[in-house]
């Protein structure tokens, strides 16, 4: 049976015959808008890697790009601890400061880790990464991204109008995806093929989003983010707001594994002893791997060795819960390690508790990455 397109948006008929190509075929389109549009941007790529190591920046300051959110307050974090456990100079100078940066997400976090003066890391999930990697706008740079360490998990959220009661409900209505390029468009529209799903998608901010589902114009929206998301307790239940469960068994893959959103997560969306189920995915804390003997490759080890002997502190109130999924040994399968990580590991991973346990939590199944 046919379904009849929503009037709103029959504009992106286009899009959605773009979408029906394959998700994995939308997301390198995504990424190759932004890196290799043309033969123009391929020249503006290489003016902007040579910005990247001929640029200016603070010879004591280090910078994370990230997402707003979950990311945001990862990336606080590390900075505030960092410059905890340091001395200051007479005029409050730092031998080591971390700048934590919140970037527009997705893949021009990616992008700006490889081309920008003082971006150093990004906090991002690893998935989106193999997707920038797996096109040829990267060329020779792919190899300049390297990681220091996975991090956290980041859940797959589907927020939907009391009509949508599963997920298959949603074939041929409006869906939201987020911003273009960001870690719902590429990863949402990669899910929804695999779940065999055709949607008519949208982008737009979250809270528009959420707002067009209150008014019946959008079936729902997808949200990738670490949980819990303090910014959707305003979203109720009596308001018409639920989570959808996205069951794993529809997804034949080794990347996004299950988990579950609980009442105690989010109790404005789900009933008291009640959970849904859900996917996830995993960050890593990605690094431009500077060449030896520089002098912001010599700052970034100064940075792994702090990160890493201070960790045991992020395991404790008042930082986010996610710490605790973090084990620092993990490994990010068809990835390099940062050199001085892995040597600060090799030396010290479980030899002496003063430098701190390198897990503060549970193991991550970063064997399920790829």
């Amino acid at each position: 049976m046919r379904t009849s397109q929503p009037k709103r948006f029959k504009k992106m008929r286009g899009a959605s015959k773009r979408y029906q190509c394959g998700a994995a075929i939308a997301s390198w389109l995504i990424v190759g808008q932004i890196f290799c549009a043309s033969a123009v941007m391929a020249q503006t790529q290489e003016r902007a890697l040579l910005t990247k190591t001929r640029g200016r920046v603070d010879p004591h300051t280090v910078g994370i790009v990230t997402t707003a959110g979950t990311g945001q307050r990862i990336a606080n974090e590390i900075s505030a601890v960092i410059a905890a456990g340091q001395e200051t100079g007479p005029r409050g100078e730092m031998a080591l400061r971390v700048v934590a940066t919140v970037g527009s997400g997705g893949i021009q976090d990616i992008r700006d880790l490889l081309t920008k003066p003082g971006v150093d890391m990004s906090i991002t999930p690893a998935i989106l990464v193999d997707f920038v990697r797996a096109t040829k706008a990267l060329s020779g740079s792919a190899q300049k991204i390297v990681y220091i360490a996975p991090l956290y998990t980041e859940e797959v959220h589907v927020i939907a109008r009391p009509d949508i009661q599963s997920i298959a409900d949603l074939a041929g209505k409006a869906v939201n995806l987020g911003a273009p390029g960001g870690a719902a468009d590429i990863l949402g529209r990669e899910l929804l093929n695999k779940m065999n799903l055709r949607v008519w998608p949208v982008n737009i901010g979250q809270h528009d989003a959420l707002e067009r589902i209150r008014t019946g114009e959008l079936a729902a929206t997808f949200i990738i983010e670490g949980k819990p998301l303090s910014w959707l307790h305003e979203y109720r239940r009596d308001a018409g707001f639920h989570l959808v469960p996205v069951p794993a068994s529809l997804i034949v893959d080794d990347v996004y594994f299950p988990t579950t959103l609980t009442a105690d997560d989010y109790p404005n969306l789900i009933a008291p002893g009640k959970s849904v189920e859900t996917v996830a995915v995993l960050t890593a804390l990605m690094v431009y791997d500077w060449p030896e003997r520089s002098n912001r490759r010599r700052l970034l080890q100064s940075f792994v060795y702090k990160f890493f002997s201070h960790f045991a502190e992020f395991s404790t109130a008042p930082h986010h819960p996610k710490w605790k999924e973090v084990n620092l040994a993990a490994v990010l399968p068809g990835w390099r390690r940062f050199g001085p990580a892995e040597s600060w590991l090799r030396q010290y991973r479980g030899d002496d508790p003063q430098f701190g346990s390198v897990q503060s939590g549970a193991p991550l199944p970063s064997d399920k990455l790829r």
